[in-house]
């Protein structure tokens, strides 16, 4: 018999129905569902979990907030508690067969730990239990069946990463939730929360939340160049600087370039103002040939695969316009149509 283990049902049913043709059967075990097939004269049993089926936690003695330090919560060694009962029993059940065991979770650190925490249950039962890793990134049909002709060592250094990132984070929030809230008499309901990531989240909220607050509007000038040709829509394009704090800096630009003759523009090596086909920046034969090239390397591309695939352009729908949150904007308006 083989037990393989996954990290969630319906991966394991998904891999299930691959392994299988699709010819499985599906019991339940205390409303855990799991599946069997056969290949060959070998049963096989595929079990979900529910993620992680193991948490850390302290004893029930170290639940008393005022008689506990809580510097001593952080070099306390924790205890592993099970958070999915029917699962883990459903687990000792199928280990007493003596089944041979692959981990099939996820493909990556989190994955390895849960696949290590279920087969530390099972071998709870089955000490003796040979296991491998299926390693896969999607659930496939060319994925899972790689994945499971080229079974790996499980990469314990791995799980030990993860396990690692728990106990920081139960260290670090059960001492300072601790400690924050008892400085600031929020007990009970009311007591006030600190974790590894959550924390520093709230202060980035916080920041942000102040700095709205504190902003301040300021009239602001944009240039903006709007093209019209033979395009289904108008191309606009906006000046370098991006937004002008002073009017009479942005109608200068503006002054400078409305009166230009078609081919001249701003060249930014020199950063002057001239012809820019007669200085070379601008090659129209150039162009052409670029644009040759190109459809050259489609055709041949279309003639070679036989095939082309090509986005159908969706209709915009016209939404109602939102302010603009930078500033008073709208004050330009020096960018139309020249």
């Amino acid at each position: 018999m083989t037990l393989i283990i996954c990290e969630k049902d319906n991966a394991a049913r998904r891999i299930a129905e691959i392994l299988s043709s699709n010819r499985f059967t599906k019991e339940n075990y205390k409303r855990v569902p799991y599946y069997s097939y056969k290949t060959g004269n070998t049963e096989n049993t595929v079990v979900g979990l529910r993620g992680h089926i193991i948490n850390l936690d302290y004893a029930k003695e170290y639940n008393q907030w005022k008689k506990v330090d809580p510097k001593e919560l952080i070099r306390l060694p924790p205890t592993k508690q099970v958070t999915m009962k029917n699962i883990v029993t459903l687990l000792h059940r199928l280990s007493k067969q003596q089944p041979d065991c692959i981990i099939a979770t996820d493909y990556d650190r989190e994955g390895e730990l849960i696949g290590v925490e279920g087969l530390d249950i099972i071998q709870q039962s089955n000490p003796d239990i040979p296991a491998r890793r299926a390693r896969f990134s999607a659930l496939t049909k060319n994925e899972i069946e790689l994945a499971f002709k080229n079974l790996s060592e499980i990469d314990y250094n791995l799980s030990a990463s993860a396990e690692t990132r728990q106990l920081i984070d139960l260290a670090w929030g059960a001492s300072l939730t601790r400690f924050v809230s008892m400085a600031s008499n929020r007990m009970g309901k009311e007591f006030l929360s600190v974790g590894r990531v959550q924390s520093p989240t709230l202060s980035l909220i916080v920041d942000k939340e102040k700095e709205i607050k504190a902003f301040v509007k300021k009239p602001y000038w944009e240039v903006v160049l709007e093209l019209d040709g033979r395009l289904n829509e108008p191309v606009k394009a906006k000046h370098v600087t991006d937004r002008f704090w002073k009017k009479e800096e942005a109608e200068q630009v503006f002054n400078n370039v409305k009166d230009l003759d078609q081919d001249h523009g701003f060249n930014a090596q020199t950063e002057k103002f001239q012809d820019l086909v007669k200085a070379g920046i601008i090659d129209p034969t150039k162009v052409v040939r670029s644009a040759l090239q190109n459809a050259a390397s489609i055709a041949g591309l279309m003639l070679t695969t036989e095939a082309l695939v090509s986005e159908v352009p969706e209709e915009e729908k016209k939404a109602g316009g939102a302010p603009d949150m930078g500033g008073m904007g709208g004050m330009g308006g020096m960018g139309g149509g020249f």
